[in-house]
C-alpha cells in the first residue's frame, strides 16, 4: 500500500531554485572544513552520529562528492568487496580517512564549494541533505554549534522527506518518529499526520533524515517514539 500524502505548509511547499540550492552547499562545505580544521585527534577520533563512523571518516566521505560515473566506477573498481553501494561508500570513505591526511581532505571539500556537480544519478537537493546531513554528524556529538539557516533545513527536510525511497547512500535513516507531524517553529514549515511535534527547523530536519540526537530539543514527542 502506498503511503499517504503527508500535509505540509510553508516552506514544506515550495521548491528553492538550484542557484539557492547551491550556494547553501556551497556555504555549508566551507563552515565544516572551518569546523574540522579546529578539531583535535581526539575529536577526529570521536564517533560520529553514523553508526560505525568516527568524525574523521565523515569528513573524508562529504569530500568525495561531485562524482561523475567514470569517478564512481574507479571508487568501485579500487574499494568494492561486496555488500552494496553503501558499503562501498563507507568503505571509500573509511580508507580515504586512514590514508590522505586532513590538510589534503580538507583542500578538496573547499575546492568542492565551487562546483555544482552532484554524484552521478543524484540531485542538487540529495547534494543539499548530504552536506547537511553530515556536518550535523559531526558537530553535534562533539557539542559543536555548525549555524543553518532555518530555511536552508526546511529545503532539505522537505526534499529528504518526499524522496526517502530514493536515497542510494545512506545518508536518510528510517524516521526515529512516525504518525506526527513535524512543525518548525523559527521557520514556516509544517510536514506529516498525526499529533504535532515542535522544535527548531535544524532539529527536525534530522529527525527527518532518522537521527534521534536532537530529540531532546523537540516538545511534544511520544514517551516512546516508533
Amino acid at each position: 500500500m502506498p503511503e499517504p500524502t503527508p500535509s505540509m505548509s510553508g516552506l514544506a511547499l515550495s521548491r528553492p531554485s538550484d542557484d539557492a540550492i547551491w550556494s547553501a552547499v556551497s556555504a555549508l562545505r566551507l563552515a565544516t572544513a572551518d569546523l574540522l580544521e579546529t578539531l583535535t585527534e581526539a575529536e577526529l577520533a570521536t564517533p560520529s552520529l553514523c553508526a560505525g563512523w568516527r568524525v574523521r571518516d565523515v569528513a573524508a566521505h562529504v569530500s568525495l562528492q561531485g562524482l561523475g560515473l567514470r569517478d564512481f566506477l574507479t571508487l568501485a573498481v579500487k574499494y568494492y568487496r561486496g555488500g552494496g553501494t553503501n558499503t562501498l561508500i563507507r568503505r571509500s570513505a573509511q580508507l580515504k580517512a586512514a590514508q590522505v591526511p586532513l590538510p589534503q581532505i580538507l583542500a578538496e571539500l573547499r575546492a568542492l564549494a565551487a562546483t555544482r556537480r552532484p554524484n552521478f544519478g543524484l540531485s542538487a537537493m540529495e547534494a543539499l541533505t548530504d552536506i547537511l546531513a553530515h556536518s550535523q554528524d559531526i558537530a553535534l556529538p562533539l557539542g559543536r554549534t555548525l549555524a543553518v539557516e532555518p530555511r536552508v533545513a526546511a529545503w532539505a527536510a522537505t526534499g529528504s522527506w518526499l524522496f526517502r525511497r530514493r536515497d542510494r547512500f545512506g545518508v536518510v535513516g528510517a524516521p526515529p518518529l512516525t504518525g506526527v507531524t513535524l512543525t518548525a517553529t523559527d521557520v514556516d514549515w509544517s510536514m506529516g499526520d498525526g499529533p504535532v511535534v515542535r522544535g527548531p527547523m535544524l532539529a527536525l530536519f534530522m529527525v527527518v533524515v532518522g537521527r534521534t540526537a536532537t530529540l531532546a530539543q523537540l516538545d511534544g514527542v511520544p514517551v516512546q517514539p516508533v
